[in-house]
This record gives structure tokens, sequence and C-alpha cells, in this order.
């Protein structure tokens, strides 16, 4: 099963009035808003103003209820055919269970989020290139990387990622974190982003090895 490694942003600063809030509907509406109606900072402070405490438990039940692990998870526990998956999680409880002692701890340190693609962002999928993720999924990773530096980390390799994500800001990690690339620092055109490939020194020896596979694969099949 997919992990999510979520990192939540500070609270208990106080807040200003509440002002109008400019977004359809209510302020954390569930099912997420459609493409087009991003939750703002101003309304994202107006909630909090209107809310304060109450606004946490609301956001973390969100997240949990559209979390498709968590949702195919439910179906089975409700229909009683996953006791050894429910045993699993009481010894190993979610983040989200722990919500309020990660905001103790993230207080006054930078907020990172870390996200994993397969069954977190998008369903598990028997065939691997159909692995689509939602346009709403879309735009909330989106909202969420303007507040903090968002990073997906995957098995995949990078490219494969970042055609299904579609997101220029986001860091990328593919191959289990051997191939890392982030945005640009600059906004101009010719600004290049981070690159960070640990493994690249490797490839030589990797590709010597392919190589001598391939020739004795070859030399294998003749013989026979």
């Amino acid at each position: 099963m997919a992990q999510t490694t979520v990192v939540v942003p500070e609270v208990g600063m106080t807040a200003a009035a509440p002002t109008a809030c400019s977004c359809p509907g209510s302020l954390f509406p569930y099912p997420p808003p459609r493409a087009g109606m991003a939750v703002s900072r101003k309304c994202l402070r107006a909630a909090q103003a209107e809310l304060g405490a109450g606004m946490l438990s609301g956001l973390v039940e969100s997240m949990r209820a559209s979390s498709p692990t968590h949702a195919r998870a439910a179906a089975a526990l409700s229909a009683g055919v996953d006791d050894e998956h429910a045993a699993w999680m009481a010894r190993h409880p979610s983040a989200l269970g722990k919500f309020e002692e990660i905001v103790a701890a993230s207080k006054g340190k930078q907020i990172v989020m870390f996200l994993d693609y397969d069954g977190t962002l998008s369903p598990i999928v028997d065939d691997p290139d159909a692995a689509f993720m939602s346009e709403t999924m879309r735009m909330a990773v989106r909202s969420v990387a303007k507040h903090f530096p968002t990073a997906i980390v995957s098995g995949r390799c990078r490219d494969k990622v970042f055609d299904f994500v579609k997101l220029a800001e986001l860091y990328y990690a593919g191959s289990h974190g051997m191939d890392i690339k982030g945005p640009a620092k600059s906004s101009k055109s010719k600004a290049k982003g981070v690159l960070f490939q640990p493994a690249s020194e490797f490839l030589p020896m990797i590709e010597e090895v392919r190589t001598f596979n391939l020739t004795t694969a070859h030399s294998f099949a003749a013989e026979i």
C-alpha cells in the first residue's frame, strides 16, 4: 500500500477579523471544488478566523476521506474482509491520526510536503500507464505548492511522473530518489531547475553491464 508523508502548516497564530471569501460555495466543500475554484490565501485566512481549531479537524477529515487508498480500505473494512489490515493500522497509525502532534512539532520550522504518486495522487490500477490523476487532485497539489515546497517521490522514472502530474513548480524525485529535479529559482525563461542525480557516476558501469547481458543473451540464443 502506498504511503504518504504529510507535513502540515503551522497553526496557532492570531487571526485577523473574518473577511469575505470570494471562492464559490462553502469554505471547504467536500468533494473538493472542480478546476478553476482553487482556495485562495484570503479564503484560508477567513476560514481560520471563522472556524478556528474546528477548521483543523475538518481539514483532517477531508484529507482522510479523499485519499484513494483510504477509500478502498474503508470499503474493505466495512465489509469485514480485512481484519489483518485493521490490526496493522492499529499498530501503525496514519499521520492524520497524529495530526495535533505534528502541528505542535512543526511550529517555527520550514514546512515541506512530500507525496507518493501511485495510490496517493492517483488510484492503483492494473495498467501502470493508465494511472492518471484527476484534475481536482492536480488543482489541490498546485494550491499546496503555492504555500510550501512540494515534492513527489516515486519509484517510477522522473519524466513519467512529470508527464502524469504536469506541474512545473514541484520537485520530482524519480527512481526512488536517484533522479531529482526541482523548479527553477528564477522566473526567467533561461533559468535552469535544480538537478540532482547521485547515480550518474555509475551510468558507464550500468551501460557496461547492460551491454554484457545483451551480448550473453544473443550468444545463448544463437547456440540454441
